[in-house]
Parts: C-alpha cells; sequence; structure tokens
C-alpha cells in the first residue's frame, strides 16, 4: 500500500548538488539527490542491465550512470537523455521536523518546469 518512510538523511545535512546512496529505503535501494532545495528520490540501479549507480555524478538535474558512458537520466522525471529506459522514481516530501520522507507503492508525477 502506498506510504511514506523517513530516508536515513536530514534535510539540512545535505548541499546542493550531492547524491546520497544508495541508501536502503523500506527494502527498496535507492539514491536521494539534492538541487537546490529539491530532493529526488531514484532507483540505486541502471535500467539498461541492473549496474549499481553508486559513484554516480549529478550536474544540475543530470544523473550520469558510472557504468556507462552516455547513459544519463533526468532525475525530475527519470527519462534517459536520448532515449532508451527510465530510471524509476519515486516522490519525496520534506516534513515541519526536518526529516526527508520518500513515498512508496505511490504513482510518481514529474514536477516539470513548463515553458
Amino acid at each position: 500500500f502506498p506510504h511514506w518512510v523517513p530516508a536515513p538523511v536530514e534535510a539540512d545535512q545535505s548541499r546542493s548538488g550531492e547524491i546520497n546512496g544508495p541508501l536502503a529505503i523500506d527494502g527498496e535501494m535507492l539514491l536521494l539527490a539534492r538541487r537546490d532545495s529539491n530532493w529526488f528520490a531514484v532507483d540505486a540501479a541502471c535500467p539498461v542491465d541492473g549496474a549499481d549507480l553508486s559513484g554516480a555524478s549529478l550536474s544540475g538535474f543530470t544523473l550520469s550512470c558510472p557504468a556507462h558512458a552516455g547513459c544519463h537520466y533526468d532525475i525530475r522525471a527519470g527519462k534517459r537523455i536520448g532515449g532508451g529506459p527510465d530510471l524509476g522514481c519515486h516522490p519525496v516530501k520534506t516534513d515541519e521536523r526536518g526529516r526527508v520522507l520518500v513515498g512508496l507503492d505511490m504513482d510518481f508525477q514529474p514536477a516539470l518546469p513548463s515553458f
């Protein structure tokens, strides 16, 4: 059933551009990335072949897979840049106590800017 799970990171102790993880969150292996005041949670395995995304880099909103040259994902929606399988994304919010909460087993709606 859909539920929110506290992540093992503190909202005020992570910097913009930083990737946390892989983290085991309620049985899921995820990466948490922060860009400015926004948090993003993505699966910790590359959808190309399941390669571990430990050591992935973040530039803007682009996550680069360390195992595959040219394999880049937009963390806002999980879309692979240039086409191919998408990276799984999960909703994230912070609560009044500064905890980062990850939504599991719920629909993900990307919040992309409109032009």
